[in-house]
């Protein structure tokens, strides 16, 4: 039976050790690739859009803030129409609470959880945001987004 020999160039092994290097670049690097495949899925998303105001002999950055401007005022308005719907259920959440600690918080008490005070604090935090919110569009954009 003859020998059999597994022969490598350093060609091979180069390629290899450059295709490891460069795997670990993007494993460093996940979180800036992320939001660049972020910000490339939007643009291609976006493109036809701009595309349509493009052909209507509107300048490309002009179309740019239009297509954007359309998409913040309708997320905006969607925040100030639905609001108020729930600031109502909270509200309503808010009152049927105590009944609801009262059966929850005896097994809590157990391991040493109060609940109630903590609980009380988050949901007023949320009903002043969506009052806040149900102002006006930009309070809502601005709440939304930062």
């Amino acid at each position: 039976m003859p020998e059999q020999t597994l022969d490598i160039s350093w060609g091979t092994i180069l390629k290899v050790f450059i295709a490891i290097f460069v795997f670990y670049v993007i494993y460093l690097a996940r979180e800036i690739a992320l939001w660049f495949l972020f910000a490339l899925a939007i643009s291609i998303l976006l493109d036809p859009a701009i595309n349509v105001l493009r052909k209507i002999k509107i300048p490309r950055i002009i179309a740019i803030l239009i297509v954007y401007l359309a998409i913040f005022g309708i997320l905006g308005l969607l925040i100030y129409v639905t609001a108020p719907i729930f600031i109502s259920e909270i509200r309503q959440f808010i009152q049927n609470l105590p009944n609801y600690f009262e059966q929850i918080n005896p097994v809590l008490k157990q391991f040493g959880i109060d609940t109630v005070q903590n609980f009380d604090d988050f949901t007023g935090t949320i009903t002043s945001n969506l009052q806040q919110s149900s102002q006006s569009i930009f309070k809502a954009i601005m709440i939304f987004f930062g």
